[in-house]
């Protein structure tokens, strides 16, 4: 039977700064600080600052989910999607009406 010494790792260790709250080692996935988040993601760490200011999950710690954070920024892709959308098709129905011969 596998254990833990001798079990393959899926997530090979990340080298994170020492202000990301750690060195070298497994990071927890589900319980990532901003820094961490970030570099794995190769982000700046305002963004994902920004993220949580605007409804990002993260913790009363501000450790961040990695699947939770993910599926918030799939559906704030969505939104964004739809909101796009709605304005393209608010401009285009706009134009119409604003021709003098209606089409």
């Amino acid at each position: 039977m596998a254990n833990r010494e001798n079990s393959p790792k899926i997530v090979p260790p990340v080298d994170v700064d020492s202000h990301a709250g750690a060195g070298r080692g497994a990071v927890n996935p589900m319980a990532l600080g901003v820094g961490q988040l970030a570099k794995m993601l190769a982000v700046p760490e305002e963004k994902i600052r920004e993220h949580v200011a605007t409804g990002a999950p993260a913790d009363r710690n501000g450790r961040i989910n990695l699947v939770h954070y993910a599926a918030w920024l799939n559906q704030a892709s969505l939104r964004y999607a739809l909101a796009s959308q709605d304005t393209e098709s608010d401009l285009s129905r706009r134009s119409q009406e604003a021709k003098p011969d209606g089409g």
